[in-house]
């Protein structure tokens, strides 16, 4: 059994729905990844299924990556600062990710504002409470942004921006 950080995990989780595969798949391409840019030898005998098509990442890729994940964040802001739409019934269910997308806004700003002293995690969770944000919508916001390099935790002390 291998230890996998949570937030590594979830972003390995988002990116598999997102490819239409297994985590598993992905952790699997990636250790193959690592093993191959180091001259080791794998065997590429599946255990089980259809055999996985090779991918070789490169930073290119990762960048690319990143910037997709980047203006998914974009647009989801744009949605939830849209008008609701004409269809939608009044007193009728918001569209789906609204909460996260309005999360994901309210976190920024609550981080934006701290500045670059940044805030601990109880100030951060006082702060979230505070704009009557969920503990589980506000670490879905968190691993969207982490995940994109708009914010980041240094031991346990949040900020804006990449390290």
């Amino acid at each position: 059994m291998v230890y996998v950080p949570p937030e590594l995990h979830r972003a390995m989780r988002r990116l598999a729905i997102d490819d239409d595969r297994s985590a598993s798949d992905l952790y699997a391409d990636a250790a193959r990844s690592f093993l191959l840019a180091r001259d080791v030898n794998v065997d590429e005998r599946p255990t089980h299924g259809a055999p996985t098509p090779k991918r070789h990442g490169t930073m290119a890729d990762l960048a690319a990556a990143v910037d997709r994940l980047g203006s998914r964040i974009e647009e989801a802001l744009v949605r939830v600062e849209a008008p609701a739409p004409e269809t939608r019934e009044a007193g009728g269910p918001a569209p789906a990710g609204t909460t996260a997308a309005a999360a994901v806004e309210a976190l920024l700003g609550i981080l934006r504002e701290a500045g670059s002293a940044g805030l601990t995690a109880t100030e951060l969770r006082a702060a979230i409470h505070a704009a009557g944000i969920r503990s589980g919508t506000a670490e879905v916001a968190k691993a969207v942004l982490r995940a994109a390099g708009v914010v980041r935790c240094e031991g346990r002390r949040w900020y804006v921006g990449s390290s």
